[in-house]
């Protein structure tokens, strides 16, 4: 967008920033903006080859069927630990 819409918008656009800033602040800043997308792709990435390799599921029982077996009840208060903790990691990387 940096190079592309002077191009086409000509005259119309107006700078939001007063000073001109050097074209390796541009890189620096485009680079911060795609570093996020990178790292969901991966995180895509990784989904799609652990289902594809037949670790898609951790239990192919209901969730009110797991209630009853307290090893299942761990295993799922684990796994929303670990997406939380997942989560929180990339949020704190990417901010």
């Amino acid at each position: 967008l940096h190079y592309v819409l002077p191009v086409v918008m000509g005259d119309r656009l107006e700078s939001v920033q007063k000073k001109r800033q050097s074209h390796a602040h541009t890189l620096r800043d485009a680079r911060q903006a795609v570093l996020p997308i990178f790292i969901k792709s991966l995180t895509l990435y990784a989904g799609e080859w652990l289902h594809y390799h037949g670790h898609g599921r951790m239990d192919n029982r209901r969730l009110v069927d797991v209630a009853g077996d307290p090893a299942a009840v761990l295993q799922v208060l684990c796994l929303i630990l670990l997406l939380d903790l997942f989560h929180d990691a990339w949020f704190y990387w990417t901010h």
